[in-house]
């Protein structure tokens, strides 16, 4: 038997994102342009408010890191490489090659670049911290303007604390 899933969303200076949970897991993070709203039924749960109110805090400069439960079921490969990105610091990146030989894989750069498109969780999960090797800005699921915002934002308010 499936859980059932609730669902919120949330207005950001990205645009509309949309989270989505278990009673006790937020499961995805649907970033705009990733879904049409009228699709998305709004059942708000205590996990989903604590979600919204820290990725709000996050965009408003005050949270560096979550403390949702997260669920993801994904290849140990993908598993790796979603937890690793959850210990690269705020305000900092790294690149794809990196990730690659840090999930002790590195001759799986495309792979690992895979594994970020496919992160069900991004900003909790801060996939947009990967670069190129080039330190360009490659591939992110909500567009290079999100990517290049929430780089932005953390640079901006690392350099504050």
């Amino acid at each position: 038997m499936n859980p059932t899933i609730y669902c919120t969303h949330v207005e950001t200076p990205i645009g509309t994102i949309v989270l989505k949970s278990t009673q006790s897991h937020l499961t995805q993070v649907l970033l705009p342009n990733a879904f049409r709203i009228q699709d998305t039924v709004v059942h708000e749960t205590l996990l989903l408010n604590l979600a919204k109110q820290q990725l709000l805090d996050y965009f408003n400069g005050q949270r560096t890191s979550f403390t949702i439960p997260l669920s993801f079921k994904q290849s140990p490969f993908f598993t790796a490489t979603l937890n690793y990105l959850q210990t690269i610091p705020y305000g900092t990146t790294i690149s794809y090659k990196t990730l690659a030989i840090a999930v002790q894989h590195p001759r799986a750069v495309r792979a690992v670049g895979h594994a970020c498109s496919k992160n069900p969780l991004p900003v909790f999960i801060p996939c947009h911290r990967i670069l190129g090797t080039d330190g360009r800005l490659t591939g992110y699921r909500g567009g290079l303007f999100a990517k290049r915002y929430l780089l932005e934002l953390e640079k901006v308010h690392c350099t504050l604390k």
